[in-house]
């Protein structure tokens, strides 16, 4: 029986060894040496599709590309992602009326795609930016949470600037955006008034005759010394709490000043060097398919005996 039992192992291995050479190993093989044969209509097909790489963009179907990074300070990247996601699957007349672009923008129009941007480090010194039509985050990897990029594709390379200042107005002008803005900005003048009646009274503070009075009242004796070492402390202290005040205050005063605005373009739309549809970046995909074709168009020219024949079976 345990012979028996490994002669039908054997078997069994021998017969999925010859199906694997006759179904799987074979046509490869016959394949690749039918490749090789014709390896000149092969090396034909690469430069065909090398051809249709460089002129099919640059003289029949340019497109162009242009690039921003944007920094916010009313709620999270991901929201403003998303707003822009769902807008660019909108129809070129929702787009238009939402952007405020003009018609020739919407005509040359060819995609919107938002972009999260990655830290190159811990400490948030750098970052990196992945433009490949990807609106969802990387699983595990975090992204930086007040900044996101933004790629706009046209066919007229004019309008590429076009849509940037729309897209800053757009969000500038959305009433929550605005709401929610005016509210920060009101929590840091709250914060500057809060510093300044805490400076005032500090200052009122340092400049009564208390410290003066209670130098002159202490009596002389073994701990006069120390005694009036915490009197001299006390002014100093006023002082330097008064410093660090202003400071806060010119911080904020600081951020009224010059980061009063919703959102800010750290980078402005710019047309890309190279566009999406430049052949260095699509050649692949067009050799692919020529080399493909022609192949297939060998194989039926070359058996196509065989396979009338197999047909009229």
């Amino acid at each position: 029986m345990e012979h028996k039992k490994e002669y039908d192992l054997l078997d069994l291995i021998k017969w999925g060894v010859e199906l694997f050479n006759r179904y799987v190993f074979s046509p490869i093989l016959f394949l690749v040496r039918f490749a090789l044969k014709k390896w000149y209509f092969m090396l034909l097909a690469v430069l065909i599709g090398l051809g249709v790489a460089i002129l099919l963009p640059e003289y029949f179907n340019p497109v162009y590309s242009g690039n921003m990074l944007v920094k916010v300070r009313v709620g999270q990247s991901s929201d403003y992602i998303s707003t822009l996601q769902s807008l660019s699957k909108e129809s070129g007349d929702v787009i238009m009326k939402n952007l405020k672009v003009p018609a020739n923008a919407i005509v040359s129009y060819r995609g919107l795609f938002p972009s999260y941007v990655y830290p190159t480090d811990t400490l948030n010194t750098g970052y990196k930016v992945e433009l490949k039509n990807k609106t969802s985050q990387k699983e595990g990897i975090p992204v930086v949470s007040d900044i996101f990029a933004v790629e706009v594709r046209s066919k007229d390379s004019s309008t590429i600037r076009l849509w940037g200042d729309a897209i800053v107005n757009y969000f500038k002008n959305d009433p929550y955006v605005h709401k929610e803005n005016q509210m920060r900005l009101s929590g840091l003048r709250h914060n500057i008034e809060v510093i300044q009646n805490e400076i005032a009274k500090l200052d009122s503070l340092r400049n009564i005759e208390y410290f003066e009075n209670s130098r002159k009242s202490i009596p002389i004796n073994e701990n006069s010394s120390a005694m009036s070492m915490l009197f001299r402390k006390q002014p100093q202290l006023i002082y330097k709490d008064i410093i660090e005040l202003n400071e806060k205050m010119l911080g904020y005063q600081n951020i009224l000043d010059y980061s009063s605005e919703p959102i800010e373009v750290i980078s402005p739309m710019a047309l890309n060097a190279t566009p999406p549809t430049h052949w260095r970046l699509t050649y692949k995909k067009y050799v692919f398919v020529s080399v493909l074709l022609m192949y297939c168009l060998l194989l039926v020219f070359t058996y196509r005996k065989e396979i009338v024949a197999f047909i009229k079976k």
